[in-house]
């Protein structure tokens, strides 16, 4: 029995497995890990030519046999972490010498595919990246189609066989189709092991994993073809392929076939293609003349690379950066090698051969290999193909550049400097001096500002002033609005409630509500307090902290103001208040039968609970189950409850009656009849209830007379408060009804109005706690209460006793308009992020002076302007690690003359500020999948609001021109703004003299990024900016293995192509 080890499988769920055969079956045993549900999460495809074990949909292992099975026969058996499958052999008695077949293709009968059937691929995009004892290639082609796929694995070669959907791959290879199957095959450059190679199928890639046969590190893929020395006289360098006999072959790419001719007898000289170069010339052209028009070099999207090459094409149309970069010797003089926070000067060099190439007209578009790969070699996150912010690409690869040529060799150490009393500018200028002293290059010079930086204690008011470099300004967007309607009550009961209608962002806290209701009626946002109401009562009183974008927009909040402290110049009561009826409303329809009554005299009520009514008394005994277990003397709720607020020392009952009463009639009406009320048709006096029969229908069905037991005293209610109401009529002496208006004055009283009692939260009365008494005008002790109820005396057996009806809350409209969205602007947008905040709890600052952790105010303002400024468009929020989002909100930039004056605090401005964009990057789509695509336009050197070459929209490979007015678009993320200044070079002490001119080729001249010299000591004279460098200025060999440009260039042009791969 063979035992092989699969521990090194994309999907780590397959241990190893074993293998057995007999004279008629092959036995294969799986061991899968034990938190692997092999029943629900395993799936094991099999036909006559393969096994294929797939966990969560994924392929976790494949394998080719040795010879064809009868697939019928499959069966497989579960135990444990084990999988045991058997199937038939479909030669009985045949001896199989392994289980994979790993050099034999087993597909032999006539159902193979005929070589004419097959479309040879000469070049497929890929990419690799080794480990220690693995190799994984990446075929970058979409929607392949799985069960089309064929890998063959040799120790020397890789054989692939596909089939895709993907139209955009199929219109690149003309001829073809979804049934068209696609073989590419190429040599490996080192040995591998077939038996532990694997393969999977991903929607956007094939990856394959190769198994390495030693622990070698493999320069390159494929094993290298060499370029022939030979040449004839006058004739320039020709390029063969090295096989034996002449052959032509079908070139997959895209550009149409191609015919390549072998020759024998090669002589190596350098590694290079085999595949001779498309040539986009006649033989008759000057061929000094450039291949493609200046400025519109595209970069290959090799695999979701948007976001690098929008940032790259955008650097590349900084004009001072530029310049820098085609400068030669002066940027070879601030490289520095030594600096470990950088790439030894790799990453810089490689960026310059890059910008050499887009700007050199002789490529349609060029490939950032080299650049991605020292990008990834120092930053693992950017490794593969997956998706990338292209902020924290841009961030990530200027600080690499910064470092690679920081002029600063050894930097200094500062300690920092805390509690001084220095005027503000000498604070930012020594800050800035000791930036620069750590930090001199080309990219400080450019990019960087400085912000200044202010927290403020809330407990003991400390202030911690900062200045701080950056390299953007990330501004917030105005979020999603929501609208919400406020109900604004003020402590003053003579004033009538005000209904606010305020927009609020969708995640906004109720400090921001507070906020905005302290700035429309100015007062202080901590003397408001925001609640709840539902049925009367206050269902919730809210913290600052707490959202509200789970309510509705329709959905009421009562912001109530409250005394201060400060302005009652002692301690202050603060009491929710709710409203109560001690008898229930009369219902007008029978509780066991429902039949409605218009006149609601004719039911007869329960006279226990007095909550039902019933037609008579068998509609009370049917219901009479379902009723008695809830039939308790209750108080129900009325109105809107409010809140009070007085100082200690006159909270006296006169006080409290008086607000409460004046509280309670924007919300009830009240009704008083006549002191001495005569009995009428509708009403039963007392006497008359106490010689009622037993059998009477008002009476319970036990006999018992409640009527006594229904004690204001005892009833529980939810809380809610009454108002009182005026309607002036005029009253015949004798009339036996009476309107109260406004407030009854005491000495008509004999009896009061309303009771006060102590309730809880949820408005049920305290156990063992009497009313309040009235004292009069005697301070009452209100320190243990936090609510009090309302309760209106409404039973009729009560003396002077009230009709008390809710009513729609009287309140005054505000006149403001408030609209939803708005057309939001970056001046908006800056406004926000200089805007003071107050720190979350999780970004709590550690106050010195406290010795705590504080939710501080941060305020946030811009002290030096830089002079290429960069913005950011926050729009991605990441609340939590599961919830983020994406704000499309079109923000309206300036195009021409951002003027940013009034934000710019610092006493000695650093330049213009006036700035003019010249680049754009733009995100489509959302979170989950998008695309990022550039705008930029190369600004004039004689005039600075001028053109040397228009806008262009760069969208990967794909480069065109496009009108300024529509450079202002909805996906904006990235904004790259430029001082409105002459220009000046940043190329400090050059060697040559450099000049800026316009992007033509003088006659005769050759650019160095592609020429081709015999001579290695030859000068190439580079017009591209005006500028004549010799190759030896080029060179910049501080390494000559790792940083000669010369062979930097020439690996970039063989890797560069014409094809494009849209995200």
């Amino acid at each position: 029995m063979v035992i092989l080890n699969l521990k090194d499988l994309d999907v780590d769920h397959v241990a190893f497995y074993n293998w057995d055969q007999d004279q008629h079956k092959v036995y294969i045993q799986l061991y899968v890990n034990s938190n692997v549900n092999v029943k629900t999460d395993v799936k094991i495809d099999v036909n006559d030519l393969e096994i294929t074990v797939k966990y969560k949909d994924e392929i976790a292992w494949c394998c080719q046999f040795y010879a064809k099975v009868v697939e019928e026969t499959c069966t497989v058996q579960f135990k444990d972490n084990k999988m045991v499958i058997s199937i038939d052999k479909k030669k009985a008695s045949e001896d199989w010498h392994q289980l994979q077949n790993t050099h034999v293709d087993v597909k032999q009968d006539s159902d193979e595919e005929s070589s004419d059937s097959l479309f040879e691929l000469v070049f497929l995009k890929n990419d690799f990246y080794e480990r220690e004892s693995t190799v994984t290639v990446s075929l970058f082609v979409k929607q392949i189609l799985e069960e089309s796929v064929k890998v063959k694995f040799e120790p020397h070669n890789l054989d692939v066989k596909f089939s895709t959907r993907d139209c955009n791959f199929l219109k690149s290879h003309e001829g073809t189709s979804e049934e068209t199957i696609f073989h590419w095959k190429i040599t490996l450059s080192n040995p591998v092991l077939p038996k532990k190679c694997t393969y999977k199928v991903k929607s956007t890639q094939l990856e394959i994993k190769l198994n390495k046969e030693t622990d070698v590190k493999w320069t390159s893929l494929e094993k290298p073809l060499l370029k022939s020395t030979t040449k004839d006289a006058g004739q320039k360098d020709s390029w063969h392929s090295l096989g034996s006999t002449p052959s032509k072959i079908n070139r997959g790419a895209a550009g149409g076939a191609k015919s390549i001719t072998a020759v024998d007898d090669v002589q190596p000289k350098k590694p290079t293609c085999a595949v001779q170069p498309m040539s986009y010339l006649n033989k008759d052209e000057d061929h000094n003349a450039p291949h493609y028009k200046i400025g519109f070099t595209g970069l290959d999207n090799m695999g979701n690379t948007c976001f690098m090459n929008s940032v790259l094409q955008v650097l590349a149309n900084t004009r001072e950066l530029r310049e820098y970069v085609l400068s030669g010797l002066p940027m070879q003089n601030d490289l520095n090698p030594e600096n470990p926070l950088g790439s030894s000067g790799k990453l810089m060099v490689a960026f310059a051969v890059l910008i050499k190439n887009l700007w050199s007209g002789n490529h349609k578009s060029v490939a950032p290999k080299k650049l991605k790969a020292l990008v990834a070699g120092k930053a693992s996150q950017f490794m593969g193909y997956a998706q990338h912010d292209a902020q924290e690409f841009m961030a990530f690869l200027l600080d690499i550049l910064h470092e690679d040529v920081n002029r600063v060799k050894k930097k200094p150490y500062f300690e920092n400097v805390e509690g001084t009393n220095l005027p503000e500018q000498v604070l930012a200028d020594e800050a800035w001096k000791r930036h620069k002293a750590r930090n001199d290059s080309v990219i400080v010079d450019l990019f960087h500002g400085q912000y200044k930086s202010k927290l403020v204690c809330p407990v003991c008011n400390k202030v911690s002033e900062t200045y701080d470099p950056f390299m953007e300004l990330v501004v917030p967007l105005p979020k999603k609005k929501q609208i919400f309607s406020v109900i604004f009550m003020s402590r003053n009961y003579q004033k009538k409630p005000v209904r606010y209608t305020v927009s609020l962002p969708e995640d906004a806290l109720v400090q921001d509500l507070k906020q905005t209701i302290a700035d429309k009626t100015g007062l202080d946002p901590t003397c408001l307090r925001v609640f709840r109401e539902n049925e009367g009562s206050i269902h919730y009183r809210f913290r600052d902290v707490d959202t509200l974008s789970k309510y509705r927009a329709d959905y009421f909040f009562y912001v109530v103001e409250v005394l201060s402290k400060a302005t009652a110049g002692e301690k202050v009561v603060e009491i929710s208040v709710i409203q109560r009826l001690l008898m229930p409303p009369i219902r007008n329809y029978c509780s066991s039968c429902k039949k409605k009554f218009e006149d609601s005299r004719k039911l007869k009520r329960c006279m226990k609970c007095y909550k039902v009514s019933y037609c008579d008394q068998s509609c009370q005994r049917q219901h009479w189950s379902l009723h008695k277990n809830s039939c308790a003397p209750t108080a129900e709720p009325v109105g809107v409850p409010f809140i009070i607020s007085l100082p200690e020392s006159k909270a006296t009952y006169r006080r409290l009656e008086e607000m409460m009463e004046g509280f309670a009639r924007y919300s009830v009406d009240v009704f008083q009849p006549p002191v001495q009320p005569v009995a009428s048709a509708g009403i039963t006096t007392q006497k008359e209830e106490e010689v009622a029969p037993a059998n009477h229908p008002d009476r319970p069905i036990d006999g018992k007379d409640y009527t006594k037991e229904c004690d204001e005293t005892e009833m529980e209610v939810d809380s809610s408060t009454p108002t009182l109401t005026e309607n002036a009529t005029n009253q015949k002496a004798g009339s036996n009804t009476a309107t109260v208006t406004g407030q009854i004055k005491s000495e008509t009283r004999s009896s009061p109005l309303f009771h006060i009692k102590p309730v809880d939260r949820q408005g049920k009365s305290l156990p063992k706690t009497p009313r309040l008494e009235d004292k009069g005008h005697e301070p009452l002790k209100l320190q243990d209460f936090e609510h009090l109820a309302m309760d209106w005396r409404n039973n009729e057996k009560m003396d002077q006793y009230v009709m008390v009806k809710s009513k729609d809350l009287e309140y005054d409209e505000d006149d403001c308009d408030v609209s939803k969205d708005s057309v939001t602007t970056l001046e908006h947008c800056i406004d926000l992020f200089t805007r003071p905040e107050r720190l979350s709890k999780e970004e709590a600052w550690y106050c010195p002076t406290c010795k705590e952790h504080r939710e501080a105010t941060k305020e946030m303002s811009i002290w030096r302007l830089p002079s290429t400024l960069i913005i950011q468009l926050k729009r991605f929020s990441f609340k939590n690690a599961l919830w983020r989002d994406k704000i499309t909100k079109k923000v309206i930039y300036p195009v021409r003359g951002l003027d940013l004056t009034d934000y710019v605090h610092g006493v000695h401005h650093s330049g213009p500020t006036v700035y003019d964009l010249y680049g754009v990057i733009n995100h489509h789509g959302g979170l989950l999948g998008g695309h990022y695509m550039a705008l930029a336009r190369l600004p004039a050197v004689e005039h600075c609001n001028k053109n040397e070459i228009d806008w262009r929209q760069f969208d990967d490979s794909i480069v065109r021109a496009v009108d300024e007015k529509s450079v202002v678009i909805q996906s904006a993320y990235l904004l790259f703004y430029r001082q409105r200044k002459p220009y000046q070079s940043l190329i400090q002490n050059p060697m040559i003299e450099v000049e800026s001119a316009p992007l033509t080729r003088k006659e005769g001249s050759l650019d160095f990024v592609t020429a081709r010299n015999d001579s290695e000591n030859a000068s190439t004279n580079n017009s591209l900016g005006g500028t004549n460098i010799s190759r030896d200025s080029i060179s910049m060999c501080r390494d000559s293995d790792d940083m000669n440009i010369d062979e930097m260039r020439d690996e970039e042009e063989e890797k560069n192509t014409d094809m494009e791969i849209v995200d």
